[in-house]
């Protein structure tokens, strides 16, 4: 989550805290020497534990990767206080499907506790099984009736279920391609969202808020809903969570979409599966036809990706101070003079400050 910036006392605390045990910078090379075995992965979880919130974003996804493959090895053989351990590492750095296998293996031997039970809850919630999320946290209210967290939860679930039945497209939510789901992004997102938005150039290119707080994120969420023509998606994984977020605006049929993905998860074509799935979303519940984007001239990853994804560059541009920025457009051909229209038409609803400047082409290919 977005926290405030380190002061003096807290740089001395953690590096107090980093004297009193091994970094963690130290002891991942220590395990991948030992090929994450049981008895190296047992001598440093503790340390792994108490250092867990100081973990490099840019580093999460090697770590989960090795505690993974040692889990699937050893998990097993893990002995109680151990896996108490990892399920607290993984709570802390979002790794939901390694904490729902680690706290199932716990119940082997004792029933787990009100706050491992809520941290169940909350990795199902987070990968977007909300209808199970929802029943284990009824059960929970139901087997411990004085926990206000339990009663939270569950309130909180049902809104959020109620609202996902409401929402325009409910029929299509649940669509699926490759492991992929799109969910409207909640407040509910906001680790996992902070998670992947840590490199400065998805802000940069999405034209984005850089996030100081999780108020001033909280904010963002409820003033894109406020805008009533605009949705944002999270883009969920089902063996890795939150992967990024792609985003569209449509007005009468005709869409406007960025997306991004998180440094962890870029160069496996899971952005152009969300988006295929987005627009295919946007054809069955909103009847859009048209949609159009635009990316940085320099970028030419995502030129790559958009004509992929059948999206023809547009021979309009952005007029200064904007004349870095190019447009494509998905949909039916067009008259050029038609595709200049409805562009212009389409940055006007959406209040943009950008201005199109356009060439003489016949023809827009769609």
């Amino acid at each position: 989550m977005y926290v405030e910036k380190p002061t003096a006392a807290t740089g001395q605390a953690r590096s107090a805290t980093n004297t009193a045990s091994a970094a963690l910078t130290d002891i991942y090379p220590l395990l991948c020497a030992a090929d994450w075995s049981l008895a190296v992965l047992g001598k440093w979880l503790p340390a792994i534990a108490e250092q867990s919130r100081a973990l490099d974003p840019a580093q999460r996804t090697d770590w989960l990767v090795g505690l993974r493959s040692a889990w699937q090895r050893h998990g097993w053989a893990f002995a109680q206080h151990a896996r108490e351990r990892l399920f607290e590492v993984t709570g802390c750095w979002g790794d939901w499907p390694l904490l729902l296998s680690v706290g199932e293996a716990i119940t082997g031997q004792r029933a787990l506790d009100t706050g491992e039970t809520l941290h169940c809850i909350d990795a199902l919630w987070q990968l977007g099984d909300t209808g199970r999320a929802l029943q284990s946290a009824r059960r929970l209210c139901l087997s411990d009736p004085a926990c206000v967290d339990a009663a939270k939860r569950y309130i909180d679930l049902q809104a959020w279920s109620a609202w996902l039945d409401r929402h325009p497209f409910v029929t299509t939510l649940t669509a699926a391609d490759d492991g992929i789901h799109l969910e409207p992004l909640g407040h509910h997102h906001i680790s996992a969202f902070a998670r992947q938005y840590y490199d400065p150039t998805i802000a940069q290119l999405c034209c984005l808020p850089q996030f100081d707080s999780d108020d001033q994120w909280h904010k963002w969420v409820d003033e894109v809903a406020s805008y009533g023509d605009q949705v944002v998606f999270a883009v969920l994984h089902e063996e890795w969570g939150f992967v990024g977020s792609v985003s569209l605006v449509l007005h009468e049929g005709v869409g406007f979409f960025y997306y991004w993905i998180g440094p962890d998860f870029q160069g496996h074509g899971l952005g152009p599966k969300a988006v295929n799935l987005m627009l295919a979303m946007a054809r069955e519940s909103c009847s859009m036809h048209t949609c159009y984007a635009k990316v940085f001239e320099y970028n030419r990853a995502s030129q790559r990706g958009l004509e992929k994804l059948g999206f023809e560059k547009l021979t309009v541009g952005a007029a200064p101070p904007h004349d870095d920025e190019l447009f494509y457009r998905w949909g039916c051909p067009v008259a050029h003079e038609e595709a200049v229209r409805e562009l212009k038409r389409l940055m006007r609803l959406m209040g943009s400050d950008i201005k199109i400047a356009s060439f003489d082409v016949l023809v827009v290919r769609a």
